[in-house]
């Protein structure tokens, strides 16, 4: 029926194992009491169901936290980490617990309500980037706000230095890499959050931005453009004079 059906329904999850084999249907919020054997379950309010459009993921290079950004055409879009070590509270209500704690920010009067355009996390995943009307730097445990950089609108990407980490050392590796609207990549210190170098390139990146490092030590920047993708080979010398 759709999100318009106005309807309510029990949500199923099903896991696919990665190698195609061991598949598993969990029904996680339906709840037997073992004293009484009474059946409950939560139900699920389609209209309210979360990253029904189009979502950006991004994980950790280390594999332990991933950044989700909820897309689509609906000011108000939402996002959540979630840490695969944290777990599963099997008591009721249950609760996954690498999910990071939620808030209702819908009637805050600075509220800024604006649209997902995509996200990046670094190495570790102590910090995570949600680019919208800006690019708000977030602590990836708690999304409790750490910095905003101040990057144009209508532009997505947004990518960490590959080596970028809690500990900010060397100064090389403290860096995110963000498109402009102009032909340029901008590059900014996230410890300062202020714009340390530009990027030259040949046309404004309109999709994602990817940064990644050869094993000579070269960074390579991967951006997709409305006449296709672009390719910038760099050295890695990249510093900055911020505190």
């Amino acid at each position: 029926m759709g999100q318009s059906g106005a309807r309510s329904d029990t949500l199923e999850v099903i896991r696919f194992d990665a190698n195609g084999v061991n598949q598993t249907t969990l029904v996680p919020y339906k709840y037997t009491n073992p004293g009484t054997g009474a059946v409950s379950s939560t139900v699920i309010d389609i209209n309210r169901l979360g990253f029904t459009d189009t979502t950006f993921v991004r994980g950790s290079g280390n594999f332990n936290l991933a950044i989700f950004g909820e897309g689509g055409a609906v000011n108000g879009s939402r996002a959540m980490t979630y840490n695969v070590s944290r777990g599963f509270d099997p008591n009721f209500p249950f609760i996954d617990l690498g999910v990071s704690p939620a808030s209702n920010v819908s009637d805050f009067i600075a509220n800024a309500f604006s649209k997902v355009q995509g996200v990046a996390i670094n190495f570790d995943g102590s910090l995570v980037a949600i680019r919208g009307d800006s690019t708000y730097l977030l602590s990836g445990a708690a999304l409790r706000l750490q910095g905003v950089l101040s990057t144009t609108t209508g532009n997505a990407g947004i990518d960490f230095h590959p080596q970028n980490n809690a500990a900010m050392f060397p100064l090389s590796t403290r860096l995110i890499f963000a498109a402009s609207s102009q032909p340029l990549i901008d590059v900014y210190d996230t410890n300062c959050y202020q714009k340390i170098a530009q990027i030259q390139i040949r046309d404004p990146i309109i999709g994602p931005v990817k940064a990644a490092l050869r094993p000579t030590g070269q960074l390579v920047l991967v951006g997709a453009t409305a006449r296709g993708v672009v390719i910038a080979t760099l050295p890695n010398t990249f510093t900055t004079t911020c505190p």
